[in-house]
């Protein structure tokens, strides 16, 4: 519980319609380690409530069914952008493997040290790798997808993330985010520090709501990325799915540098 987070961590107190850009404590590099560790210890947890990671799980399920690799062929190739820890990436990657798919996940972050060490198990290869979502070049891949990753870049930025992940993945890719608006602020201002271990995630909470963009926003950036009939859509007014089919199996667009 973190009723007196506000004396450990500032935090935005009022909710503003405009987006307001804010770096967040978990961004920073100088965070102690052990606060770091709870702070993404509670995201993971946030990540298994109900209805967290449902919506991301359905749009990357509904991808891989066009992925028709014959048995011995390339296995289904997924790249997850801002991985944290890889907890909800790995998640996701064991369910298709469960079903029957052979999968590879690459796991990126631009804080490599907290991804998981990779390895093969079964029908699932993991691969971690330090990338920065902006600059670096991406993995060919089949399905590229993100959570809680976009709200932390300026318009032009998100439209650019879109654009390489557009790029990059042969048959779509998701975009899993908070959604700006007043009940979200006071939901997670409310409810998150009664049983968060981290002020820093009851801070960063609010400072990810106020900065986050709208459902409408979301679609806008997609179309300014050339994705073609891109879907957006709320859900339980606290978060956005944002998804796109290929439109052709075009070979994939594989990256200077790869």
């Amino acid at each position: 519980m973190q009723l007196a987070w506000r004396r450990k961590v500032p935090g935005p107190r009022r909710f503003s319609p405009e987006r307001l850009r804010a770096l967040e404590h978990l961004d920073r590099p100088d965070l102690d380690p052990e606060e770091r560790r709870r702070s993404y210890a509670d995201l993971d947890t946030i990540a298994r409530l109900p209805g967290q990671s449902g919506p991301l799980w359905r749009a990357v399920r509904r991808l891989a069914r066009r992925h028709q690799a014959s048995r011995g062929g390339p296995p289904l190739r997924l790249l997850e952008l801002g991985a944290g820890t890889g907890a909800l990436g790995l998640r996701l990657a064991a369910r298709l493997a469960a079903r029957g798919a052979r999968v590879e996940l690459v796991l990126t972050d631009l804080r490599a040290e907290q991804l998981p060490p990779g390895g093969e198990s079964g029908r699932l290869k993991v691969v971690p790798r330090r990338l920065d979502a902006l600059r670096d070049a991406f993995p060919e891949t089949d399905i590229a997808f993100a959570n809680l990753l976009i709200h932390h870049f300026a318009g032009e930025e998100a439209r650019a993330l879109l654009e390489r992940m557009r790029g990059a993945a042969r048959l779509g890719g998701a975009v899993y985010d908070l959604d700006r608006n007043a009940f979200a602020f006071r939901f997670v201002g409310w409810t998150f520090p009664l049983w968060v271990r981290s002020p820093v995630t009851a801070s960063d909470a609010l400072a990810s709501v106020q900065q986050a963009f709208r459902t409408d926003e979301l679609l806008r950036l997609a179309r300014d990325a050339g994705i073609e009939a891109p879907r957006a859509r709320r859900i339980m007014g606290l978060r956005n799915l944002l998804w796109w089919e290929a439109r052709a199996e075009a070979p994939r667009i594989v990256q200077p540098g790869v």
